[in-house]
């Protein structure tokens, strides 16, 4: 009898489902997932704050917890640390916290980004950023040179967006509140650098909601899996010949992940394929001691050798959640199947040393204000442009 045959919370649906998916490794990996365990990253804020006063609060805090918080946190990079969940909990309610001065967030999410080859990027495209911590981290990357356009659909979640972009003095970012998977009727072949983290089962929150856990049923994977093919397609066309996607899920289920990203390698019959992270990245996962390689199969069914060889899938039995990352590079043009119809973007010429000139977009010519510094943007319906 497994682990979780006692437990009549978890539907047996569910966990037939995963053992189909994920065979003898399914039991630990929910497991991990129930407990909750693992930590968290807490970053430093470009020009908002730096490393020793993150290291400062943070220790005030582990003195505050039993036992003086020994073990509580550990330096993982130069900007960042890793806590525990008890002291995030603490961190969340602290002042600091609040001001801006730093930003929390799953290790998977925090690292998939500092790995991301950024540099040659003149913006970047988050096309699903609520709440918007990868969009940050990559504008912090850019020491806040370059954009990063986000964009976010729902309502709701849009407020929540610049909610966090106004607390982290990042107001000035470019938002969109289109549907991601018509990107590629705006434009194509442009986007330097995309991010797509996509909608998915987040099935860590699935399994700590009672009512998530007794709607659950196989066909809801099936069903995102398609919505995620649509906007990584989208995501394609828009991309620039040689640009990157940055592919990424926080879920368990290989529908949204390997195979998923499978399918689009034959879909788009050799314009896109994988490429490797950068060695660094892969040598510092290596140095954890965890398994960061997909799947090489699915029910009998063999994945591309090339996402196996390129993709990260973090496990919860590593990391307390699932994470799932591919880069995707775009080898040739490709065109969506309706005509673009572009947004033009006229800069308004101007010898003036103001930190924002003035730009107009749309069809209505717009006028919005862009810091001076920042590369021309590419024609969309933005919603808001600077302060």
């Amino acid at each position: 009898m497994g682990k979780f045959e006692q437990q009549p919370a978890l539907p047996a649906r569910f966990l037939d489902f995963y053992r189909q998916l994920l065979g003898e490794n399914a039991e630990d990996e929910i497991h991990a997932l129930l407990k909750g365990a693992g930590e968290k990253v807490v970053r430093t804020v470009f020009s908002l704050s730096d490393f020793s006063e993150l290291e400062r609060i943070v220790g005030e805090f582990q003195m505050t917890l039993p036992g003086s918080g020994e073990g509580q946190s550990r330096v993982i990079f130069e900007d960042a640390m890793a806590v525990s969940n008890e002291l995030v909990s603490c961190l969340s309610r602290s002042t600091a916290f609040e001001q801006g001065k730093f930003y929390i967030q799953s290790f998977a999410s925090y690292f998939v980004i500092r790995m991301l080859p950024i540099a040659g990027a003149e913006y970047v495209l988050d096309l699903c950023a609520s709440p918007g911590g990868k969009a940050l981290h990559c504008y912090d990357r850019m020491e806040r040179k370059r954009p990063v356009i986000v964009n976010e659909p729902a309502g709701a979640r849009r407020m929540r967006l610049t909610s966090v972009l106004r607390t982290y003095d990042a107001r000035e970012l470019p938002v969109l509140g289109i549907d991601g998977g018509l990107i590629c009727q705006f434009l194509a072949n442009e986007i330097p650098l995309i991010v797509l983290d996509a909608p998915c089962s987040g099935e860590a929150h699935i399994l700590t909601q009672p009512q998530r856990r007794r709607e659950w049923t196989p066909k809801q994977t099936m069903m995102l899996a398609r919505r995620q093919l649509g906007l990584l397609s989208a995501a394609v066309h828009a991309l620039k010949p040689g640009g990157l996607i940055l592919y990424s899920t926080c879920a368990l289920s290989p529908y949204e992940n390997e195979l998923l990203v499978g399918e689009l390698l034959e879909r788009t019959e050799g314009a896109v394929e994988p490429v490797r992270w950068p060695g660094e990245g892969e040598a510092e996962l290596e140095k954890l001691g965890v398994n960061f390689r997909p799947l090489e199969q699915v029910k009998g069914q063999a994945i591309d050798p090339r996402i196996v060889e390129c993709g990260w899938r973090f496990r919860p039995v590593d990391f307390g959640e699932p994470f799932f990352g591919i880069l995707l590079t775009k080898k040739k043009s490709t065109m969506p199947k309706k005509p673009i119809e572009p947004y033009p973007v006229v800069y308004e010429k101007s010898r003036s040393k103001d930190r924002w000139r003035s730009i107009r977009v749309g069809p209505g010519r717009r006028e919005f204000l862009a810091p001076v510094h920042w590369p021309e943007l590419p024609g969309l319906p933005y919603l808001h442009l600077g302060r």
